[in-house]
């Protein structure tokens, strides 16, 4: 496959990516904005090309600029590295948030325990959509609308625990 091909097939699975429902209503509730979330997510996929180091001029390409003039894709390098360094900050600010509740004991609490299982809950579904994603196989209908049901059942927990009440003591 060619350098370019690879890039459009990135570009088009960070797409996907980044428009599955249950990414969509994550996204909504991080402190990740839309452009530092595309921007994190493509270079974690580049730099998953088979050890080849990609420059940041080429992955700056692949983002999407959101001009209402011009739809064609890619942002400056430096609007990229600005966006790529937010996100970064802010992932780091999100584990040292559940580091500082762990320490302090907090994390076990029922209340915070639903995360932990939302988090299997996702992780369950993930594996079973990949099962799906990669049998050669036509999935029976019985397979989609289970997977179906978990997904909406997801997205319930999820605007649930969205909510500043879901950190209220039980």
């Amino acid at each position: 496959m060619s350098r370019k091909n690879e890039v459009e097939e990135t570009r088009s699975w960070a797409r996907r990516m980044l428009q599955d429902p249950i990414t969509q209503i994550l996204a909504e509730n991080s402190q990740l904005s839309p452009v530092q979330l595309e921007t994190l997510v493509l270079d974690y996929l580049i730099d998953g090309f088979g050890g080849k180091r990609i420059d940041y001029q080429t992955k700056a390409s692949l983002r999407a600029k959101k001009s209402t003039k011009h739809k064609q894709d890619g942002v400056s390098r430096g609007a990229f590295n600005r966006s790529l360094a937010q996100a970064r900050r802010n992932v780091t600010k999100s584990v040292f948030t559940l580091v500082l509740l762990g320490y302090l004991g907090l994390l076990d609490t029922p209340s915070l325990m639903r995360y932990q299982d939302l988090a299997e809950d996702i992780r369950s579904y993930a594996r079973e959509y990949d099962i799906i994603a990669t049998n050669s196989e036509k999935p029976t209908p019985t397979h989609l609308n289970t997977l179906k049901q978990a997904q909406e059942r997801i997205l319930q927990l999820i605007e649930s625990l969205a909510q500043p009440t879901a950190l209220k003591p039980d």
